[in-house]
């Protein structure tokens, strides 16, 4: 799918739910787009839960099931998922 019809603002809302959960576990969701992708960083807060994230492909999947309420044509190969140990 061609990125340039979903904005960051509405990636972001879509992906409020996936953001909370995250956020009861100790993490925070920032949605930017690079390279024609929509990139997600999962970023730990002082309290974070390390074994409460899920692996990053199940994490993408979950992103991608929420997007696709609006954007059908998404995929996994659609989204960078970053991890905390990866934003260095």
């Amino acid at each position: 799918m061609a990125l340039g019809s979903i904005t960051e603002q509405d990636a972001s809302t879509l992906l409020n739910d996936l953001r909370l959960g995250l956020n009861a576990d100790g993490y925070d969701l920032l949605v930017s787009t690079i390279d024609d992708k929509l990139r997600l960083d999962i970023v730990a807060k002082d309290d974070s839960c390390e074994d409460c994230l899920v692996p990053k492909e199940t994490m993408t999947q979950y992103a991608v099931d929420a997007l696709q309420e609006r954007y059908t044509g998404i995929t996994p190969d659609d989204i960078v998922m970053a991890y905390p140990a990866q934003q260095h």
